[in-house]
């Protein structure tokens, strides 16, 4: 049977089946040229070099092959833009916005940006690309875009501290008040008044007028490490005996809600 003549949705079963890629797609950058490419894994990348394997390799089949699955693959993968550029976090997601069509954007999923430095992510809004980037995701509602931060991680007594100060200021106040929960009440307007002492550049009107008012709920802000795993977070808080007391002094619920909300963290972002 000739291919044209398959029904519609058993095409794009096979499309979505011959384009899926098990990591997803990669923005690769080279010489101010960017395109996409099979994301792989650092272990894999050091297994298999550096070959850099195109994306779509249908459209190297025939002309017809080509048109009818341009742009598919966005539908399939999350895209990872890593690590963000040292000028700008949000730089390479835009210039890829801007590259692809309006009918390929409305295809978008999925966006993953990796933020290297704990207190760089915190500066979000300070990037010149961020309103165009939360534009699109109040554009494109569909499309997840997932920040992904080593300032958010397991192997940090501040995990739940520092995704408090996240949701505090992306104007998230559901999102705070879940993440004040734990805390007995005296302690969490001692927690927020610690906060604003200590970062107060997040607080300050200036600051808040760039983001503007609360960040799309399409972007979400997630630890780099991915996968919670339990046994290390709670190793990590017990090699601080003064954490373990304030936990089982403030904590609504003891350790147990500490590791509870961490790994909501993880799986649900802030």
């Amino acid at each position: 049977m000739a291919w044209h003549l398959l029904p519609g949705e058993l095409r794009n079963r096979i499309y979505e089946y011959a384009l899926t890629e098990p990591g997803g797609l990669l923005y690769y950058k080279h010489e101010g040229a960017g395109r996409l490419c099979a994301y792989r894994h650092a272990q894999e990348k050091e297994d298999g070099g550096e070959e850099i394997k195109a994306t779509n390799q249908l459209q190297y089949v025939n002309c017809e092959l080509r048109a009818e699955t341009k742009g598919l693959g966005l539908c399939f993968n999350n895209i990872t833009f890593e690590p963000a550029s040292e000028d700008d976090l949000f730089e390479d997601c835009v210039q890829f916005l801007n590259e692809v069509s309006i009918r390929q954007r409305s295809r978008l999923r999925s966006l993953t940006i990796t933020v290297y430095g704990r207190q760089r992510v915190l500066h979000f809004a300070d990037s010149r690309w961020y309103p165009l980037l939360h534009n699109f995701a109040k554009d494109y509602p569909d499309c997840q875009i997932r920040i992904c931060t080593d300032g958010l991680s397991q192997g940090s007594n501040y995990l739940i501290y520092r995704a408090v100060l996240l949701a505090v200021i992306t104007r998230r106040d559901d999102e705070t008040r879940r993440g004040l929960s734990i805390f007995t009440a005296m302690t969490q307007d001692l927690l927020l008044g610690e906060l604003k002492r200590k970062y107060p550049q997040f607080f300050v009107e200036e600051y808040l007028s760039l983001i503007g008012g609360p960040v799309a709920p399409n972007i979400r802000f997630f630890p780099a490490d991915l996968v919670f795993k339990p046994d290390m977070f709670r190793s990590t808080l017990q090699r601080s005996k003064g954490f373990t007391d304030l936990i089982a002094s403030s904590i609504a619920g003891g350790m147990d809600a500490w590791m509870e909300r961490a790994q909501e963290i993880y799986e649900g972002g802030i």
